[in-house]
């Protein structure tokens, strides 16, 4: 006799168990008798009621869901499921007598003590089964109000594939890894893919009802998110709204990745998809540059020294993929190479029990207000289907004078005198290293800055000196860097800040590489400060990956 399996929908999610009698009457002593085998809620992508049959009493349920074939990949499937209607949800039936894997409620890599940030939060952990009455159609209600009970279902994506970036192979991830995961979930998508540097730019400058998306997804590396958070900055009359409206996610295809290893904490384009179709809106900060005449907006780094070396001198690589990143950095280590320069800094926390102190109660806070422990106010923060509030000024041009002030320095532009509490950083003329960000991961396997928190106010500094460290200290502060302890060195600095100044050392005419989220730039001087809270990303429960930093 063929299998047939028991499906109990529970707090956690939808529990399957195998026994080998099809016959009704065993329900009772065989529910059970194995280990369950679960598809958590996060897992599921949508169910819709097929079939009822009033005079049975049994209404059948096809559910879509991510299945979890390894550690880090999952695959679309469905499930058709045969719910007995008798005042109780603990006994449904399942119908299709089809094999199922066990699954692992796991979502995504990070470290043992951090991996329960990435489950479900809306509901404990365990089997307790959920009482109550079920009615005509209320099964499928269940499902998805526990599957979407942190975000909005159905989201509306704009979708912006670049051909180019990485190894080139955007448009194929797309079409036969996301595109199934979001189909299912019945999302709506506007695919677009770019043609020309500064095409994503243009979308996001120039597109009228822009703010009708959810979210944007950049099928790329970290180059198209950059260029489409400055298009929204340029926009005329809404730019601070869809800056913080539209939300920000990433699709794994290229070498750094950035967004996807911080919010996922890997590069899974399969886990990258669940996340966006489950993802919540959060607040972030970004940081505005200004350089020459121009002013940028970056939601990522600047690198000046052996990293921007390793990443833009190496172009010629793409076909190693991250790879590329680690020679790259090896090489120009090993080297000794120096990159002489000025820097001046506005200190926020300089020691590293300053820094953890301000992590571990900046962290508390970013619970409190996002609430991950609270469904209402995850949904809240940002409000898919709610207007903006009216700013607090009557004025008809209240909009356009606020967004024509996003982008006015508080710290005035590089051109300006330093000001005047700025402190200047000694033993500058042999600097190997100048990286400041915002995000964990800059890459797969490089949790750069595992201090930085989406919302805390700062930026994230790094700095080395070829004269401070010898090559073997290099070698291991460099292998520390993909679980982050290569900032606990005492030859390193690791500091956080409000803003910052960077002058290389021959002014404008200075050679070497110069990178603003990973995008190449003048080696001209610049200028860095903080911009809070001004952007938005689509995150697991309203958290990107943490690191563990508060428990170092």
């Amino acid at each position: 006799m063929a299998s047939v399996y028991i499906a109990k929908l529970a707090e956690d999610g939808l529990h399957l168990v195998d026994f080998k009698d099809s016959n009704d009457d065993c329900l009772g002593s065989c529910f059970g008798s194995t280990s369950p085998k679960i598809i958590p809620y996060y897992n599921i992508l949508w169910a819709e009621q097929i079939e009822h049959n009033n005079s049975s009493q049994v209404i059948i349920v096809k559910i879509f869901y991510a299945d979890q074939t390894g550690k880090l990949t999952l695959s679309p499937e469905t499930i058709t499921v045969k719910f007995i209607v008798n005042n109780d949800l603990t006994s449904p039936i399942l119908f299709q007598p089809q094999p199922i894997p066990e699954l692992e409620p796991t979502l995504g890599r990070t470290s043992a003590d951090s991996m329960n940030d990435l489950l479900p939060k809306d509901g404990a952990k365990g089997s307790a089964s959920v009482a109550g009455t079920v009615e005509d159609g209320s099964i499928v209600a269940t499902i998805l109000n526990r599957a979407y009970a942190n975000t909005k279902r159905n989201k509306h994506f704009l979708v912006l594939i670049n051909p180019k970036g990485g190894p080139g192979k955007g448009e194929q991830i797309y079409k036969t890894i996301c595109a199934p995961f979001l189909s299912m979930a019945r999302c709506q998508t506007t695919v677009i893919v770019t043609t020309h540097r500064y095409h994503a730019l243009e979308i996001a400058r120039d597109t009228p009802d822009i703010k009708k998306y959810d979210a944007v997804i950049c099928c790329s590396g970290d180059g198209t998110p950059h260029e489409f958070i400055n298009g929204l900055a340029k926009r005329q009359g809404d730019a601070r709204e869809a800056l913080a409206k539209l939300a920000l996610c990433q699709l794994p295809c290229g070498s750094g990745n950035s967004v996807a290893n911080s919010i996922n904490g890997n590069s899974s384009p399969t886990m990258a998809s669940l996340g966006m179709v489950k993802g919540v809106p959060i607040p972030v900060d970004l940081m505005l540059i200004t350089q020459d005449d121009g002013q940028y907006l970056s939601f990522l780094s600047q690198t000046f020294g052996i990293i921007a070396d390793a990443d833009l001198g190496t172009e010629h690589l793409r076909w190693m993929g991250g790879t590329r990143f680690v020679y790259g950095v090896l090489k120009y280590t090993l080297q000794g190479k120096e990159y002489p320069c000025d820097i001046y800094i506005k200190y926020s926390h300089e020691t590293p029990n300053a820094i953890k102190s301000h992590y571990i109660q900046s962290l508390q806070q970013h619970h409190d207000n996002i609430g991950t422990a609270s469904t209402a106010t995850l949904s809240s923060k940002v409000d898919y289907d709610q207007p903006s509030a009216p700013s607090s000024s009557t004025s008809g041009n209240s909009s356009h004078e606020e967004d024509t002030d996003l982008l006015t320095p508080r710290f005035g532009t590089v051109n300006d005198p330093v000001p005047a509490d700025w402190v200047k950083i000694p033993d500058t003329d042999s600097l190997s290293i100048m990286y400041c960000g915002k995000m964990p991961w800059v890459s797969s396997d490089c949790m750069m800055f595992p201090a930085t928190l989406p919302t805390d106010g700062t930026m994230d500094i790094f700095i080395t000196n070829t004269n401070q460290m010898s090559r073997p200290q290099a070698i291991r502060m460099l292998a520390g860097m993909e679980t982050g302890t290569h900032i606990e060195h005492d030859f390193i600095e690791y500091s956080k800040a409000e803003a910052y100044r960077l002058v290389p050392r021959g002014g404008s005419s200075s050679k070497g590489n110069l990178s603003f989220d990973g995008e190449q730039f003048p080696c001209h001087p610049f200028q860095v400060e903080l911009l809070p809270a001004l952007g938005c990303l689509l995150t697991n429960n309203g958290m990107w990956t943490l690191t563990g930093f508060d428990r170092r």
